[in-house]
């Protein structure tokens, strides 16, 4: 291979190690962005139960993080490896890779395909919180007029909490999503209280669709997305561990070279310290020797 084909091999082994990198550090910001959204900040009772759903989504999330931080690693690792052309380091990288590659390729697989492993414990978690939302809401003294004394209490002293609680979860899910109550308008029915003003358009039109099926759908959409970006990010360690094997190649390739060169010329030195006629015996003897040197090299180059 030309030397400057084989730097430019080494240069692309770099910007590919360089994009895993962006792309871990991409899956691991999002896999916390979506375990702290999950996590609802309000009293155990209103948070969702604990069920077989919501554990194997934290063990989803905590492999997509773990995994990330892992690819990191690795990618960092195969840099130093190239860079300092150790083959018994470039060995281990490619194995390790091709580790990542099909660990990606099946959690990506997971989230793509399987919609419940998102769509499930999104919904579960959108429910929580908008039934907090709802409640809190519910209870503001100008929408619900049957309040106990404790309940004036209570909404006076966290008058402003339940009013960030509504404006930050009810108000803008309506919004963003055009939707109106967890199951629809009625769930407002259901409380006695008004439609929120969130819940209709520009022209006075109340939305009519269902808040938790439009979630599930939009969180199924960014998973998708999401697995689309550990998709690539598993092409990117196949592609590195194909360019893995040509350099390892290549630096086999010159260790026997080195290799041949040095028995040349130790052969050429120990004929010169030796008359005609040894050197000519020594000459028939190691002629062999040198020619499968030189034909292995051959069919090591042709390969």
């Amino acid at each position: 291979m030309d030397r400057f084909i084989f730097n430019l091999t080494k240069l692309l082994l770099y910007i590919l190690s360089i994009l895993t990198i962006i792309l871990a550090i991409t899956v691991f910001v999002l896999s916390i962005l979506t375990a702290q959204r999950t996590t609802i900040n309000n009293h155990e009772k209103y948070a969702p139960k604990k069920s077989v759903i919501i554990n194997d989504f934290y063990f989803l999330i905590s492999i997509c993080i773990s995994g990330s931080i892992l690819i990191i690693f690795i990618s960092l690792y195969g840099i130093n490896a190239v860079y300092f052309e150790s083959k018994i380091f470039l060995i281990i990288h490619g194995l390790l890779l091709l580790l990542i590659h099909s660990c990606s390729l099946l959690i990506a697989s997971v989230i793509f395909f399987d919609e419940r492993q998102i769509g499930s414990p999104a919904s579960l978690f959108f429910k929580a919180h908008y039934d907090y939302a709802l409640l809190t809401y519910s209870h503001q003294p100008i929408h619900n007029k049957s309040l106990s004394y404790n309940d004036l209490y209570y909404y006076g002293k966290f008058s402003s909490m339940i009013n960030i609680t509504f404006d930050i979860i009810l108000d803008r899910v309506h919004k963003r999503l055009h939707c109106c109550g967890l199951m629809g308008t009625s769930d407002f029915a259901e409380l006695h209280i008004p439609i929120p003003p969130s819940c209709f358009n520009d022209n006075g039109t109340s939305y009519e669709s269902s808040c938790l099926s439009k979630f599930r759908l939009e969180s199924i959409y960014k998973a998708q997305i999401f697995a689309i970006c550990i998709y690539i990010m598993g092409i990117l360690t196949l592609v590195s561990f194909l360019i893995d094997l040509i350099l390892l190649r290549e630096f086999l390739q010159d260790q026997l070279l080195e290799h041949v060169i040095e028995r040349l010329t130790n052969f050429s030195k120990t004929t010169e310290s030796m008359n005609e006629t040894k050197s000519q015996q020594q000459y028939k003897s190691l002629k062999p020797q040198v020619q499968q040197y030189i034909i292995d090299y051959l069919l090591e180059s042709t390969m």
